[in-house]
């Protein structure tokens, strides 16, 4: 799970009442520590994060004050994450450097200095401003960042796969003909009834488990909608920009407006291999899927044959 360093002083923690006592053996004295507020907005903002992410957090104070610490974030109901301390900057330096093995995705905090070990982690910085502390949009500014990161890192992996594909398979085709083809989409067809049975019972479980209908095409386009969404799962997140634009229980239809595959493949001129390569087997996966054999599909325009948008007809055989 990706990390979220979070700076506790100044950013969550208001200590301003003890600040009388900066430079004296009790601005650090737990009972002083205890009676520290939460910014406001703090508690709730990082129990939605913790949500999806591991939390880090790092105290502008001694290592001593580590126990009064976690009892002063149990206390205002913090997420419990990792806790690290020090009082100067140049230790804190070093803590976070010792930190970067970690998969950190953003870093929150106030001071120029965060922003100093937002870098050093390789992560987003939010900076939250003092005097208007927004907390209530930084989860989903969090989450945005991630889906960009994904999306980029699969954008990466598929360019690397067409570019590898579009310099062996024009060889391959002129060798041995349509006769490629033919032999992929039988081998492609053994696979799919061979694993028929045991698809089936994984996929009606997926479908029973979130209360959804195999025989209704609404709760069908339901079920796509909440894996093509999750890009923890979808291997193919961000790739395609796609909406519904009809559904009803015995037939839906989904609109295809950007399919990396289709760029990428028509950039390389070679979007004849990927139309056999990907959208052709669509139609081999998806009509009469192991799901329900009574749903049969059509795709009659294709992004990656010119058209201006894929088109995916499913619907009920009478």
């Amino acid at each position: 799970m990706k990390m979220i360093l979070v700076s506790i002083d100044g950013t969550i923690c208001d200590s301003l009442h003890r600040f009388h006592l900066k430079g004296t053996s009790q601005f650090y004295a737990p009972s002083e520590i205890l009676k520290d507020h939460a910014a406001e907005g703090s508690v709730s903002c990082l129990q939605d994060i913790a949500l999806n992410y591991d939390i880090v957090y790092l105290g502008k104070r001694p290592a001593t004050t580590i126990s009064s610490t976690k009892e002063w974030l149990e206390k205002w109901e913090f997420p419990s994450g990792s806790l690290y301390c020090a009082e100067s900057h140049t230790e804190r330096l070093s803590l976070v450097r010792d930190l970067t093995s970690c998969d950190f995705l953003a870093g929150i905090g106030t001071e120029w200095d965060d922003n100093e070990y937002h870098r050093i982690c390789d992560c987003m910085s939010i900076i939250v401003s003092k005097e208007r502390k927004c907390w209530k949009t930084i989860p989903a500014n969090i989450r945005e960042q991630e889906r960009t990161n994904i999306t980029k890192k699969n954008e990466i992996a598929l360019n690397g796969k067409i570019q590898g594909l579009a310099t062996v398979l024009p060889v391959l085709h002129a060798y041995y003909g349509e006769e490629l083809w033919e032999r992929y989409y039988e081998n492609m067809i053994e696979h799919i009834e061979d694993s028929r049975e045991s698809r089936r019972e994984e996929e009606l479980q997926s479908l029973s488990d979130q209360g959804l209908d195999a025989s209704d095409l609404r709760d069908i386009v339901t079920w796509y909608t909440l894996y093509n969404e999750d890009m923890y799962t979808n291997p193919n997140y961000g790739l395609q920009d796609w909406k519904v634009i009809k559904t009803e229980k015995s037939r839906c239809e989904i609109k295809v407006t950007r399919c990396r595959y289709a760029e990428l493949w028509r950039a390389q001129n070679k979007s004849d291999i990927g139309y056999q390569l990907h959208c052709r087997p669509d139609e081999i996966w998806l009509d009469r899927p192991a799901w329900n054999p009574r749903i049969r599909f059509e795709h009659p325009t294709t992004l990656m044959q010119g058209d201006d948008h894929c088109l995916f007809i499913h619907y009920v055989e009478e």
